[in-house]
């Protein structure tokens, strides 16, 4: 047993954790100073950085596709679709990096505008497939959806864009 106002323990933050299958308990001791400041993490926090690019691509893809009705996050799971059909929920959401729950929130208003259909699969599973209204849609889209693809490309520049996309792939794989 260790008593945490030990004056050992004055100038460290301590994090514990337990493994459920060891039933042990470990400590991670990290020194004050080594722990950074507000400044640094608001210019180096890749999650904040990545948000809010993603926030600025996603208002530009929206605003492209906004003659035909859809945002950038409908239209890219519409693609997905078109990609894996039928596809189940599940495996959907591994393909969109998405939770199941979120997935099946976002696909209720493509469903009810007729764009895709949700059937019963193998087993408990149910699968998303587009229609053809879905489809359609999707050819009627990809001119808007290339105007506002190659105003990025054109903005951030075709090499830097190839290597962002391979970094971006390697995380996302």
């Amino acid at each position: 047993m260790f008593d945490l106002l030990h004056p050992h323990f004055k100038n460290l933050n301590c994090v514990f954790i337990f493994d459920n299958d060891t039933h042990k308990v470990y400590i991670h001791y990290m020194s004050i100073k080594s722990i950074p400041d507000n400044r640094y993490i608001a210019t180096n926090c890749a999650c904040m950085k990545l948000r809010s690019a993603t926030r600025l691509v996603t208002r530009a893809y929206d605003k492209a596709l906004q003659p035909v009705g859809l945002k950038a996050t409908q239209y890219t799971l519409l693609i997905a679709v078109s990609q894996a059909q039928p596809v189940s929920i599940s495996r959907l959401a591994d393909l969109m990096s998405m939770e199941r729950t979120t997935l099946t929130r976002n696909l209720k208003p493509l469903e009810q505008e007729g764009l895709v259909i949700t059937t019963p699969g193998h087993g408990r599973t149910v699968e998303v497939s587009l229609r053809r209204k879905g489809l359609a849609l999707l050819k009627k889209a990809a001119p808007l959806w290339k105007c506002a693809q190659d105003d990025f490309v054109g903005e951030l520049g075709e090499r830097r864009w190839e290597d962002l996309s391979q970094i971006l792939n390697s995380v996302t794989e």
